[in-house]
């Protein structure tokens, strides 16, 4: 494209820093920080909130660990990461509770409880 244009060819860095930089200048040592403060912290508390769901915990540090990863990222892809986190818990809560009654319906299997010392069969 610059080519086209006949203008230099330049790259312009495409990471949190650089682009925090360009656009905020010295304000970015201070709002980087509280960025990446924000996703620590909003992490821990949606991973803390499924641990009840292994499924979904994992689904969720997988989204949290590909955006700490990412180097060319855009310090706007938070508002990427959110909708997507948000979307997938809906999704997957919503798929759950539908499917829930279902689970309940088992099989009774013949337990053995034991009763000082002997074993004894019951039905629950």
């Amino acid at each position: 494209m610059a080519y086209q244009y006949m203008l230099p060819v330049t790259d312009y860095p495409t990471n949190n820093f650089a682009m925090m930089q360009a656009d905020f200048g010295y304000l970015s040592v201070i709002l980087l920080p509280l960025l990446l403060l924000f996703v620590f912290f909003s992490a821990a508390l949606f991973l803390q909130a499924s641990s009840r769901h292994p499924t979904l915990l994992w689904l969720l540090s997988g989204y949290f660990i590909y955006y700490l990863l990412r180097i060319e990222a855009d310090y706007a892809d938070w508002f990427v990461l959110y909708r997507n986190i948000l979307t997938v818990t809906v999704v997957y809560l919503a798929v759950y509770w539908l499917f829930r009654p279902l689970s309940r319906v088992r099989l009774h299997k013949r337990r053995r409880l034991v009763v000082r010392g002997q074993a004894v069969e019951t039905r629950r």
